[in-house]
């Protein structure tokens, strides 16, 4: 069967695996009711060359971004540099600048990641591992598998390392941010920042652990689609006022 030409299309940016196999559960989870395209990193090491990697695959107008995770200062630094570009994005328990503070991001990388450097990351220091259910943590251990452990501290040295946030304020697009409730990664101060700056953000909390794709993925796809204001009857429209369960999304001007 194949999918609507009309229907929304999300670009999706991947979390620390880089892969995008962790997406599986929220494009399930989306069925038929949108495209997406999952996007992937490979040797990138820099901030510059995040960017510059993510703005070859994207088209060159009316983008839907989602970014999860690692890839949402990338996401946000794009989006202020090419304001014009983009037609909504949705922020999955993300950030702007260091998450891990000023020193812990390099020695969480260098002393606390070993072999199984992914699983490590994501189910000891970004969630509680009883938190997260076995079929998700094989799907982390699946991920690890295209990814070294190398590359996995590279990615914690590029987060801890961002000091400087883009001008939120040049970011036209409106914002959907996914909370998770039990996030151990991503604190209320970094979040507050992204709420202040950015000019139209919405948000929508789950109650989950930071990977609250994997881990709710219906609770996330239907917040997506409920901000992205589309029905069966329409086209993808971001605007205030998604329905979510009765309630609206609303968005919140600066």
């Amino acid at each position: 069967m194949r999918r609507d030409p009309g229907l929304p299309h999300i670009h999706m940016l991947p979390g620390f695996d880089g892969t995008g196999l962790l997406f599986r559960p929220l494009t399930e989870a989306f069925g038929y009711r949108c495209r997406t395209t999952s996007l992937c990193y490979e040797d990138e090491l820099t901030l510059e060359d995040h960017l510059a990697s993510v703005s070859a695959q994207l088209p060159p107008r009316n983008v839907i971004l989602l970014a999860e995770s690692f890839s949402t200062p990338i996401a946000l630094h794009l989006m202020a540099r090419q304001p014009a570009r983009f037609r909504a994005a949705i922020l999955v328990v993300g950030f702007a600048r260091n998450p891990f503070g000023n020193w812990l991001g390099r020695w969480v990388a260098d002393s606390f990641l070993g072999d199984n450097a992914l699983e490590t990351l994501l189910l000891n220091r970004c969630c509680d591992r009883d938190d997260v259910p076995p079929r998700v943590c094989e799907l982390v251990r699946e991920a690890q598998q295209w990814v070294s452990a190398a590359m996995v501290r590279a990615r914690v040295h590029l987060v801890a390392g961002l000091d400087n946030p883009p001008d939120l304020s040049r970011i036209a697009a409106p914002v959907l941010y996914i909370r998770a409730k039990r996030d151990k990664l991503v604190s209320a101060r970094l979040r507050e920042e992204l709420f202040e700056g950015l000019p139209q953000i919405a948000l929508k909390a789950v109650d989950g652990p930071h990977l609250v794709l994997q881990t709710h993925p219906r609770a996330c796809a239907d917040a997506i689609l409920n901000f992205l204001h589309w029905d069966e009857a329409g086209a993808a429209e971001p605007a205030p006022g998604g329905r979510q369960g009765g309630a609206a999304l609303q968005l919140r001007p600066r």
